[in-house]
């Protein structure tokens, strides 16, 4: 019958766009978390604490956040490279240390550098293990933050053990990275 055939297209074509809400939807969250608005409005100090209170919240991970009060000012470019780095790092907690607990620190060295510091006292790993390089079934993430870092003229150290893991970034604040408009702002 006609109408039999009708009913079901109208109940794919429904499926078919409560679908597309729940992808559009995954989509905002994903970008909201790539750069959430607090780090535009607020800073970086708002931004790492934001990430801190989701990552607790989303993930039952108790993560504690510090920031100095005397940071060497970072412009907007330096800024998102050091949250990109930390959420990558936490994303690395949540999804493979099996932590209870976290840490993401923000610290000034001294008059020309800041410290990312991201903790866990979770299962750790073998930092040699880490790819230089990502693999075909993964890696990306250490590789992401290396690459990103080594822009802007920093390095970073990975210490890990059966207590958990530290990956520390240091980055001289008054070095411009090696992007093509200049500040990197990608507009």
């Amino acid at each position: 019958a006609p109408g039999a055939d009708m009913g079901e297209v109208e109940q794919q074509r429904a499926a078919g766009i409560a679908l597309m809400r729940e992808a559009l939807a995954e989509l905002r969250t994903l970008q909201f978390d790539l750069s959430p608005p607090v780090l535009q409005t607020r800073g970086l100090a708002a931004a790492l604490h934001w990430l801190a209170g989701s990552t607790t919240e989303r993930w039952g991970i108790a993560m504690a956040c510090e920031v100095d009060d005397d940071l060497p000012d970072l412009n907007r470019q330096q800024s998102l490279i050091l949250f990109q780095c930390a959420r990558e790092l936490v994303y690395n907690v949540i999804k493979h240390a099996k932590a209870r607990n976290g840490w993401i620190a923000l610290l000034a060295d001294d008059e020309s550098s800041v410290v990312l510091r991201v903790e866990d006292d979770g299962l750790g790993f073998e930092p040699a293990a880490a790819r230089p390089v990502p693999a075909e079934t993964g890696g990306y993430g250490l590789y992401s933050v290396r690459e990103r870092v080594s822009l802007l003229g920093g390095r970073v150290d990975v210490q890990s053990g059966p207590g958990g893991s530290r990956v520390t970034i240091r980055l001289p604040s008054s070095v411009k990275a090696a992007y093509p408009d200049g500040d990197g702002a990608g507009r």
